[in-house]
């Protein structure tokens, strides 16, 4: 999704120097539209997911990615 959204961004940023550009520019900039929704539903629904995660059967997900799960080794 994230590279739909460079290449769409990167293809209305350039859509007035190309005339094969200028000529899909609304159906680009629709999907760089839809896109950006989606990356916004992951996003949302990754936090959703992690909180749930946290508040259930999986306590602690967070905090072992953050410190590398399991006890830290005696330096």
């Amino acid at each position: 999704m994230l590279v739909v959204m460079v290449v769409t961004g990167l293809a209305l940023l350039y859509a007035d120097d190309f005339e094969a550009l200028h000529a899909i520019e609304h159906t680009v900039e629709e999907i760089h539209n839809i896109t950006m929704y989606l990356v916004l539903a992951f996003t949302a629904g990754h936090l959703a997911g992690v909180v749930y995660a946290e508040l259930t059967k999986n306590r602690g997900i967070v905090s072992d990615m953050i410190h590398g799960g399991g006890p830290a080794e005696q330096a």
